[in-house]
């Protein structure tokens, strides 16, 4: 059987955001580099995950309020899902703003 197209429900994609956010290590420092983090995990007994997330802090200074530094993460997300013979398998994620799984991710590493 070959699996060439999935789709999630908002519970499904709920579950991926909660293991990438486990996975995901702030404390390890290629996170920060331009080569990023890349975790791998099975998903369920049919689809392996496969995502990177690479961080960056940008900072400017506001003139408005005597030279304030403020910082931005900049974030490069993505995702890729695979099935057990390593083909890589379209997903169809939920595409609403704010609600998708890269926004999520977003929102979660903005500092």
């Amino acid at each position: 059987m070959k699996i060439e197209k999935i789709s999630f429900t908002q519970d499904e994609e709920n579950q991926i955001f909660d293991a990438l956010t486990e996975r995901f290590d702030l404390n390890k420092s290629d996170i920060w580099t331009k080569h990023g983090q890349t975790v791998i995990f099975d998903l369920n007994e049919l689809l392996e995950v496969e995502a990177k997330l690479e961080l960056y802090n940008e900072c400017s200074v506001d003139e408005n309020n005597q030279g304030t530094i403020i910082f931005q993460s900049v974030i490069k997300f993505g995702i890729h899902f695979y099935d057990k013979d390593g083909d890589e398998v379209k997903a169809k994620m939920i595409s609403r703003c704010g609600k998708c799984l890269h926004d999520r991710i977003t929102n979660h590493y903005t500092i």
